[in-house]
């Protein structure tokens, strides 16, 4: 295994990360899960940085991961996953990619699965 790729998520920007994250999940911007309002001005600027915001449309507390594959898994490290789907994209080997993002098989798999809508 090369040093160059191991650990490979810990080199990456993890605004950045949370940022491509957030263009492919909520292509539309921040918007409500509940009742469509979207989120402006300081709302929108809690929203990008990936903080909690409150509708003012219906109250309901919401974050970008509302709703999505990080929806319940507020531990999970967007650099992670990014290398996960990254090097899934282009199919490199699931030890590989384990080591990349620093996680198990274990953990890839299910990412990868959660990435395929299962």
């Amino acid at each position: 295994m090369s040093c160059a790729i191991e650990n490979l998520h810990q080199r990456l920007d993890a605004g950045q990360c949370r940022t491509w994250w957030m263009r492919r999940l909520h292509p539309a911007g921040p918007i409500c899960p509940d009742c469509n309002t979207s989120a402006v001005d300081q709302n929108a600027e809690r929203f990008r940085a990936g903080l909690a915001v409150i509708c003012a449309g219906c109250g309901k507390r919401y974050s970008w991961r509302t709703g999505t594959l990080f929806e319940g898994r507020a531990t999970a490290d967007e650099r992670q996953v990014y290398v996960v789907a990254a090097l899934s994209i282009i199919g490199v080997a699931t030890k590989i990619i384990a080591q990349a993002a620093g996680m198990s098989t274990d953990s890839v798999l299910r990412w990868q699965r959660r990435m395929q809508g299962q």
